[in-house]
C-alpha cells in the first residue's frame, strides 16, 4: 500500500501546473510559493536538499549569453524554472497558450528578474499548443527567427564557455496535462490521444525541429579552443541540452490508464493509444494516459542521448522526476499522510522547490559531489534524474531496441520524414518552413 500511495502521489504531484490542453481556463496556482527562511543560500554542499529551489540551483551560476527555451513557462513549475534562468543572466523563450493574457503576466515577472540588460531584453513569450502540430510548428518556427535575431552576442558564454554562433543552449519541455479536461475531445485534430500528443508527442516533434539550433550550439562549443585543449577547465565543459520533465508516474503507466499491472501498453506495437474510458482508477486518481507520457518522454531522452552521441554531435538529454508537488490540482488528497508514510520530512514539495532539478539540469555540467555542486561527474546524457542525482526508473523494462522502434515510429507519427536520418529530415522540416 506504501509503494501505492507514492507512486499516485508521484502523478498527482509531478504533473506541471501549466494550463490544461483543450478548453482555456485559469492555470491552478500552488499553494505556496516555496521560499524558505534561508532562500539568499545557495544549496548545501554536495547535495540538492528537499528544501532547495530552483533560484537557490541557479544563484552563483553565469548563464550570459545562453538561450533557453522552456514550454508552459507561464505558470507553474514552467515559471519558477524560468525566473531562476533570468536570474542567472540567460536569455529565455517561453510558451504560453495565452501569450497576450498570462503569458504576458509571467513575461513581465521574467524580466523583472532578469539579471542583465541583454536578458531582460532578449526574455520573450511565445504561443504554442501542443495539442496542434500546426501549433507547434509555429512555435518552432517563431523560436529558430527570435534565435536568429538575437543571437549576434556571441552566445555560448557564461560558466561553460566555448560558445559563439546564434543557436539554442537548452529546450525544457515541461509543458503537460494530468487527464484531457471534462467537455474535451479526447482526440486531437491530429488524430491522437490529446494527452499521449500534449505529454509526448508534440515535445518530440518539437525536439525535432529545434534539433539544429542545439546542434549547431554544440558545434560551436566543440570547436572552441578551450575544448580542444587537454585538461581544459570546466568552465569549457557546458553543452547543449534537451530536458524532459516526466514523472515517477512512469512506472506504473498502464495502471493509470486502466491497461492492467505491468507495462505492456508501452510497447511500440500497442501505441498510439486510444482514449481511456471515463471514470477513475486505482486509489481514486482519474483514468489517464498521464503516466504512459512520461514513461515516453524518459524513453524519448534515452534514445535521443544515444543518437546524439553516437553521431559525436555533442547535444545532451535528460528525463526527471521532479518530485511530490503541492498544487491545487493536488488539493484534494491526503498528501501529507502519504508523505508522512513514506518517511520523508519535508513533503510535498513548493512549485519552486520542484522546479529545482529541471533547474539544475537546465544550467549544470557536473553533478553536485564533495566539495559541493561543479565538483562531481559530468553529468550522463540519457540519465534520468530525481532530485538532482540520476538514478534509475523502479521496475524500468527498458530496452535499447525497443527505445530506438519508438523513436522511428513517433516520427512517422509526428510527420517527420525518415528514421535513423533524424538530422536531416528535421532540418529538411525547417527548410519546408522557410528557417533554413
Amino acid at each position: 500500500m506504501k509503494r501505492t500511495a507514492v507512486l499516485v502521489v508521484a502523478w498527482l504531484c509531478s504533473v506541471q501546473a501549466t494550463a490544461p490542453y483543450g478548453r482555456k481556463q485559469d492555470v491552478p496556482e500552488a499553494l505556496h510559493d516555496g521560499a524558505s527562511a534561508d532562500d539568499d543560500e545557495p544549496p548545501q554542499l554536495g547535495q540538492c536538499a528537499p528544501t532547495t529551489t530552483a533560484q537557490q540551483i541557479a544563484r552563483g551560476r553565469d548563464a550570459s549569453g545562453r538561450t533557453f527555451v522552456v514550454t508552459g513557462g507561464d505558470s507553474g513549475l514552467g515559471l519558477e524554472t524560468a525566473l531562476a534562468l533570468a536570474a542567472a543572466n540567460a536569455r529565455v523563450i517561453i510558451s504560453s497558450r495565452s501569450p497576450s493574457g498570462k503569458g504576458a503576466v509571467a513575461l513581465e515577472r521574467i524580466r523583472a528578474a532578469a539579471a542583465t540588460p541583454a536578458a531582460k531584453a532578449g526574455a520573450r513569450v511565445l504561443e504554442l499548443d501542443l495539442a496542434s502540430f500546426a501549433s507547434t510548428r509555429r512555435f518552432a518556427a517563431a523560436v529558430t527567427e527570435a534565435v536568429r535575431q538575437g543571437g549576434g552576442d556571441g552566445g555560448g558564454g557564461g560558466d561553460g564557455g566555448g560558445g559563439g554562433g546564434s543557436g539554442l543552449d537548452a529546450l525544457v519541455n515541461n509543458a503537460g496535462m494530468p487527464a484531457t479536461p471534462a467537455g474535451t475531445p479526447p482526440m486531437t485534430k491530429d488524430g491522437f490521444e490529446r494527452v499521449f500528443q500534449v505529454n509526448y508527442l508534440a515535445p518530440f516533434l518539437l525536439t525535432s525541429l529545434l534539433m539544429p539550433l542545439l546542434r549547431e550550439r554544440a558545434a560551436a562549443a566543440l570547436a572552441h579552443p578551450d575544448v580542444r585543449r587537454a585538461g581544459s577547465p570546466a568552465g569549457s565543459e557546458w553543452r547543449p541540452r534537451v530536458v524532459n520533465v516526466a514523472s515517477l508516474a512512469a512506472t506504473w503507466a498502464c495502471l493509470w490508464s486502466g491497461a492492467g499491472r505491468g507495462l505492456g501498453c508501452t510497447k511500440t506495437a500497442r501505441l498510439p493509444p486510444q482514449p481511456t474510458a471515463d471514470g477513475m482508477g486505482p486509489v481514486g486518481t482519474r483514468l489517464s494516459q498521464y503516466g504512459l507520457s512520461k514513461y515516453l518522454q524518459i524513453s524519448h531522452a534515452r534514445e535521443l542521448a544515444r543518437r546524439e552521441g553516437a553521431a559525436g554531435s555533442g547535444v545532451l538529454a535528460f528525463a526527471l522526476h521532479p518530485g511530490m508537488i503541492e498544487t491545487r490540482l493536488s488539493g484534494g488528497m491526503p498528501l501529507k499522510l502519504w508523505c508522512a508514510a513514506e518517511g520523508e520530512a519535508h513533503c510535498p514539495l513548493s512549485t519552486a522547490e520542484g522546479a529545482a532539478t529541471q533547474t539544475f539540469l537546465a544550467l549544470a555540467t557536473r553533478a553536485f559531489g564533495g566539495g559541493g555542486a561543479g565538483e562531481g561527474p559530468l553529468l550522463k546524457s540519457g540519465a534520468f534524474f530525481d532530485s538532482c542525482e540520476a538514478t534509475s526508473v523502479p521496475d524500468d523494462p527498458s530496452d535499447p531496441a525497443e527505445d530506438a522502434l519508438l523513436f522511428d515510429k513517433s516520427r512517422e507519427w509526428a510527420g517527420l520524414a525518415g528514421g535513423e536520418g533524424g538530422r536531416r529530415s528535421a532540418e529538411r522540416e525547417l527548410v519546408g518552413l522557410g528557417l533554413q
